[in-house]
């Protein structure tokens, strides 16, 4: 959760007053005029234009994207769970033991299959992010021009000028590599399949007066 606020307030660019000027269109095939706006002044849009350069310096998009990206020992855990292997009680050595062993039955590169794949979608997801970073950023300033006046966004400028706003600012996109983090999300994989099987039943259940689903 810390990551996605973060992605919604931290890119921001120098210079992006075309932002305030870029007219409202409307969406395509909605028939309607879409809502007013609040348009940004110059000033605010370069006070937060500063902020977002103080809290996300240009090119921190890959230092995002390796922060989100889920670990190997995550990655065994998923697939540990889509194998049906029971991993409570176990380390993650043990865990990944036993879904390399059960894996490498059908696959015997299955270790370095699966790091390979790995590697690759960060890399590639790294690149995609890095080109959409200057749009991101110009749309994001706007964003922060909108939703705080001048001496908001000064009051926050002040605070990410000083070194402990800096350390801030820096470890917002490290702070998911923590120990501690990782083993957040290692919990969360077994919940949310949990979840997912919990929702699928109630939708049955809630459903079960309606006519069944045509067969296409």
């Amino acid at each position: 959760m810390r990551a996605a606020i973060f992605a919604a307030l931290l890119f921001g660019a120098s210079a992006p007053a075309i932002s305030a000027q870029t007219p409202e269109t409307t969406p395509p095939g909605s028939g309607a005029p879409a809502p007013a706006v609040e348009r940004p002044d110059p000033a605010r849009i370069a006070a937060a234009g500063r902020l977002i350069d103080l809290m996300m310096p240009p090119g921190s998009m890959r230092e995002l994207m390796g922060d989100l990206m889920p670990t190997m020992d995550t990655i065994l855990a998923m697939t540990a769970e889509r194998l049906g292997i029971d991993t409570q009680g176990m380390s993650s050595e043990q865990r990944a033991r036993a879904v390399e062993r059960l894996g490498a039955q059908s696959d015997r590169h299955f270790r370095e299959r699966l790091q390979i794949t790995l590697d690759v979608s960060v890399r590639v997801t790294s690149e995609i992010l890095a080109e959409l970073e200057p749009d991101m950023r110009r749309v994001l300033v706007t964003l922060m021009a909108r939703q705080f006046d001048q001496a908001e966004l000064g009051e926050m400028i002040a605070f990410f000028d000083t070194p402990t706003g800096r350390k801030y600012a820096r470890m917002a996109f490290t702070m998911g590599r923590d120990p501690a983090w990782q083993e957040v999300l290692t919990l969360m994989v077994p919940r949310m399949t949990e979840a997912d099987t919990r929702i699928q039943a109630a939708v049955r259940d809630a459903t079960a007066h309606l006519d069944p689903l045509p067969q296409i």
